[in-house]
């Protein structure tokens, strides 16, 4: 073999190592290189931000969320804060939560992950004629609008060949929480009015791990990659409220929060990749704990409900938009990304710095339903039984290289009940749903294999309140 051409085939296959590097370190599921280099992917993680993935509340999360048109509790200052008005006394939700049980399962691959998780979804306070003006009511909620958690390990191994292996790890978190104070007003007509300031705090956590080994006759290739991402931020936010008796039995609600402005948020990036050819290698690696730009724009959203009530049984459907969130970098950074190639060839080494292009978001505009309601087993209503079904459309866009896309359904069933002045409920809810095919990678050989994610969450849904 001529040795100026292995020295120039040997520089080629280090030059699109890096450019491979570059899609491993900054997207999770990069598309296939187009350069001389292997394929080369992070493993598939999980994360949702799916705006209905929790139930909130003693009644609405039993009822598939949808309470916009009746809520007349605490729980207002989440659905609708025009319900605070139609409130007939003071009230304390002490505890409204879900233990949830989360299965994600990666289609064809030796892995099931699970994880159980308490989720304090909701606590209120409502204060009746505040200041002795009948009129007025306030309220304040602490509620847990998003939660995520998931831990998958998964190991690919070649048939017949164990000297070929991938094994992938990632765990990732999401989650949201809305501090919410409102007023709401009514002057004892058919309407009534309500808005508050909305403090949404977001914490989000995605880390993942991947090794690749082959052994062939000539040489062997190894490659170990990591990834990890973290970030918070708080974002005020305008919430508007309107609820109308239109008939004895017909009630209509609708809601809009505004998009809101970021306070105090804080990021943080890291990525390594180290790769081995025979003599041939590349490293890149790039840090960056302290000066990590984060960003996650929220979009407006609106919500129209309307009910049907009786003494015997309520009934309630929801219609819930977003707008879309043209693409942006959810993650930036000044720094740069290190590369260190070498050939192999005794030429020494080169090292470069490439700037950090960013993370992209964006989110598209959907429209989820959700229904429910109960039925009076008693004439004083004092026992109830509740059921929901509400769609969980993903708000993921196009363009997002962070978040995964994965459209849910959830149901629910459950029991209330209340003696004196304290009341509470019990009830399950089962949420599903599967991704598209996902890519995972053959690394080096040139090709992809393909799996789906099958989501199962099972939960417990518990409340308590108090009325004074």
């Amino acid at each position: 073999m001529n040795p100026g051409r292995g020295n120039l085939q040997n520089h080629r296959v280090v030059r699109g190592l890096a450019r491979a590097a570059v899609g491993l370190l900054l997207v999770s599921l990069a598309r296939p290189s187009r350069g001389d280099g292997p394929v080369v992917l992070l493993p598939p993680n999980v994360l949702l931000p799916n705006p209905e993935s929790l139930p909130v509340g003693a009644v609405g999360g039993l009822e598939g969320n949808a309470f916009t048109a009746r809520v007349s509790n605490s729980d207002a200052s989440w659905f609708n804060p025009a319900g605070l008005a139609g409130s007939g006394g003071s009230s304390a939700s002490v505890s409204a939560g879900t233990l949830r049980f989360v299965s994600v399962e990666p289609e064809g691959a030796e892995s099931h992950s699970s994880a159980v998780d308490v989720l304090p979804a909701a606590v209120g306070f409502l204060i009746k004629k505040p200041f002795g003006n009948e009129n007025w009511t306030v309220g304040f909620a602490l509620t847990r609008t998003a939660a995520w958690r998931q831990e998958t390990d998964f190991r690919f191994v070649k048939p017949g060949d164990l000297r070929e292996r991938t094994t992938l790890a990632g765990d990732a978190e999401f989650d949201r929480t809305t501090v919410g104070i409102n007023a709401g007003y009514t002057n004892g007509g058919a309407w009534r009015f309500g808005g508050g300031i909305l403090c949404d705090v977001l914490t989000l956590r995605n880390v993942q791990s991947l090794s690749f080994r082959r052994e062939t006759g000539s040489h062997v290739e190894t490659l170990v990659a990591s990834n990890r991402a973290s970030a918070g931020q708080g974002s005020l936010r305008l919430g508007l409220g309107v609820q109308a008796d239109i008939s004895e039995e017909v009630k209509f609600g609708a809601v809009l929060r505004t998009p809101g402005v970021q306070i105090v948020p804080s990021g943080s990036f890291s990525a390594d990749f180290v790769y081995q050819r025979g003599a041939a290698s590349v490293q890149a690696s790039f840090f960056d704990g302290e000066t990590t730009d984060f960003e996650y724009r929220l979009p407006f959203e609106g919500t129209l409900g309307l009910a049907w009530v009786t003494s015997a049984f309520e009934l309630e459907v929801d219609v819930k938009a977003q707008s879309a969130v043209s693409r942006y970098d959810g993650f930036s950074s000044p720094s740069s990304v290190v590369f260190i190639e070498d050939a192999g060839d005794g030429s020494g080494a080169r090292v470069t710095l490439t700037p950090f292009p960013g993370r992209a978001f964006s989110g598209r505009s959907i429209v989820n339903v959700s229904a429910g309601g109960h039925v009076n087993l008693d004439r004083r209503g004092i026992w109830k039984v509740h059921a929901g079904y509400a769609t969980d459309r993903s708000p993921v866009g196009d363009e997002d290289e962070f978040f995964d896309r994965i459209d849910l359904n959830s149901v629910s069933l459950g029991v209330s009940g209340s003696a004196h002045k304290i009341a509470g409920s019990l009830g399950v809810t089962y949420q599903f749903g599967t991704s598209g095919e996902r890519a995972v990678p053959d690394l080096v050989g040139g090709t992809l294999a393909y799996t789906k994610f099958k989501i199962e969450n099972w939960g417990v849904l518990y409340s308590f309140s108090y009325a004074f």
